[in-house]
């Protein structure tokens, strides 16, 4: 379910109640109308979502939690997923076997299991328009899980590159990249991997 922002907010409910009765799983990214509803609000479409992806803005907004900026003698400094990320992850994360990603543009993105940590930095590459970048990243999120069984990781290499790809030409969908391609980018550069922390 991509942002339902303004008058197109009211189907959420619906398109929640239909994925929830006939067994379907919801990929949600959620849109500033739905957020500002409040938080018990959005903890009732939360619960019927198995994978929930939000941009950095979003997720403070949805959490109340900052994300406060540390210098390198900070002694979070050593850590690869900031404190503040993590309870944002707690708070999002209302369900067993639920992924939450948050994405945080130049910075790469950021996910949760409920056992691992992981951080993917961004594809690296020209960028000529952002318009698309998020909604090629959830959606190659969600199809990446599922080709490459669950993988976390490889799904948000897969994102990061899919994304880079459309913001390197004008428009929303003209630089999306079959999987055959994202991978061949992928074997371009070897060096570029997901990290993870284990709790």
């Amino acid at each position: 379910i991509a942002p339902l922002n303004g008058d197109s907010n009211r189907v959420l409910d619906d398109i929640v109640k239909f994925a929830k009765d006939n067994g379907t799983y919801v990929c949600f990214n959620a849109g500033t109308t739905g957020i500002k509803k409040g938080f018990t609000y959005l903890k009732s479409i939360l619960e019927y979502a198995q994978i929930v992806v939000m941009n950095k803005e979003e997720a403070t907004m949805a959490t109340g939690i900052q994300l406060r900026q540390d210098t390198k003698d900070s002694k979070f400094s050593d850590q690869l997923i900031h404190p503040d990320l993590k309870e944002m992850f707690s708070k999002l994360r209302v369900s067993d076997l639920q992924i939450i990603v948050i994405t945080d543009g130049k910075k790469g993105a950021f996910a949760y299991d409920g056992e691992k940590y992981y951080y993917c930095p961004c594809f690296d590459g020209p960028v000529t328009s952002t318009l698309g970048a998020g909604d090629a990243f959830a959606s190659t999120f969600c199809a990446a899980l599922k080709k490459y069984d669950r993988n976390i990781a490889k799904a948000l290499e897969a994102a990061s590159v899919n994304s880079a790809g459309v913001v390197s030409v004008f428009g929303a969908t003209k630089g999306l990249l079959t999987f055959d391609e994202i991978e061949r980018r992928l074997a371009e550069v070897s060096d570029f991997k997901c990290q993870i922390e284990h709790i």
